[in-house]
């Protein structure tokens, strides 16, 4: 085949497989019990509460369009198109924002996302505030994220890490544990999907494609329990006895 035959085939197939499966593996919850399910895991798994998801960017690297000029190119000094993400406890992809310019930051990203938008209207009916375990606290229920990211009562970032005291540290350390996840599912994401570990040759349209049905993918894999696709080791881990093992 010729390779613009192959290029229509990859672009029409990774459209067609994001379509499909989006409805079922690529949703973001829109109810509180969904919300709440997901704080559950968080509170469980990784000891964290109220917590919504992990919040982070990535870039995709690609070859620089032509005419684009410095449009794609990020500080790294490579071009790439970003991704936005938020994870649930268990590496799954909760909601994906992809194909902004390299050039733009995280923060920057997040200000001009659906997902902030949504947030900030209240339309994902995220629930109330309430009491945290073991307290009389009222504490809202919010997305982790790292230093690049607003402090919002919606989202949590870490503490200046300049002279903390013992309650920033203990908090720092509770937050990195559910910010971890989201690295993981990137790390999942490139190591079982090669093509996220190099540059991609392809216009930034079809590269949203192939990340959209890989992630796409990547939930359907997870929810099916594939030991090949997640074999143990894969990623962050607790053992019985508490013992963190990267």
């Amino acid at each position: 085949m010729g390779a613009s035959t192959v290029s229509m085939i990859v672009a029409e197939t990774c459209e067609a497989l994001h379509r499909v499966l989006k409805k079922d593996y690529l949703k973001t919850p829109r109810t509180e019990e969904e919300w709440l399910e997901i704080a559950k895991g968080f509170q469980d798994k990784w000891q964290f509460p109220q917590c919504l998801g992990s919040l982070d960017g990535k870039h995709i690297y690609i070859q620089p369009p032509a005419h684009s000029g410095s449009t794609f190119r990020n500080y790294k000094c490579r071009f790439s198109i970003l991704m936005l993400a938020a994870i649930d406890a268990n590496c799954n992809f909760i909601y994906v924002n992809v194909g902004t310019q390299g050039r733009v930051s995280d923060a920057g990203l997040f200000a001009n996302s659906d997902l902030k938008r949504a947030l900030d209207e209240e339309l994902l009916h995220v629930p109330q505030p309430k009491s945290l375990p073991n307290s009389n606290i009222q504490f809202p229920f919010v997305l982790a994220g790292d230093e690049a990211y607003p402090l919002r009562p919606d989202l949590m970032k870490p503490s200046p890490h300049r002279q903390l005291e013992f309650d920033q540290r203990v908090f720092n350390y509770r937050l990195s544990r559910a910010r971890r996840v989201v690295e993981n599912a990137f790390g999942i994401l490139a190591n079982r999907w090669r093509v996220f570990q190099s540059t991609m040759l392809l216009s930034p349209e079809k590269v949203t494609k192939v990340t959209m049905a890989a992630m796409c993918l990547h939930n359907y894999l997870g929810h099916c329990g594939s030991e090949a696709y997640l074999p143990p080791g894969l990623a962050d881990r607790e053992t019985a006895d508490r013992v963190f093992v990267l």
